[in-house]
């Protein structure tokens, strides 16, 4: 599924001329690139400590079977979460938002995407991408997920 996906972004990208510096100038107006990075560092690591602390906090709370669940360890679930990761950019943002994009450019007869476009298929891609995940969320809750 990633390969097929990655070509697809790949030949998006391209045809959209969205380069890295046209991808810059989409995302990020002139010059704040370092302090944006910067806060999107600092956002990830305090929504790292509160999931961490959360857990700490509320892990007494939970039903016994959750807490008896033995979990692979730092090392796998580090390299599943990465791995995980990579392959769902891939998929959404490179896949899915591009070949958005490129349909969106096709439909309004564009010949690169507005600002406008590429937003309304990043926030469409990142709704996919929450759908996606509601089975993974329906099944940690004991629950069968049904559309």
């Amino acid at each position: 599924m990633t390969a097929p996906l990655a070509v697809l972004g790949l030949w998006s990208r391209s045809r959209q001329g969205l380069e890295v510096s046209s991808l810059a100038k989409l995302l990020i107006k002139d010059g704040l690139l370092i302090n944006t990075l910067l806060l999107a560092v600092a956002f990830g690591c305090f929504c790292g400590f509160f999931v961490v602390f959360s857990d700490k906090a509320f892990y007494s709370f939970l039903p016994t079977e959750y807490r008896d669940i033995e979990l692979p360890g730092s090392l796998p679930g580090f390299l599943a979460a990465f791995g995980a990761g990579i392959n769902e950019e891939i998929w959404f943002r490179l896949g899915m938002m591009t070949g958005l994009m490129t349909f969106g450019c096709w439909l309004l007869k564009q010949d690169q995407a507005s600002t406008v476009l590429f937003w309304s298929t990043n926030v469409i891609s990142a709704l996919l991408f929450g759908v996606a995940h509601l089975p993974q969320f329906a099944l940690m809750n004991g629950n069968e997920f049904k559309l």
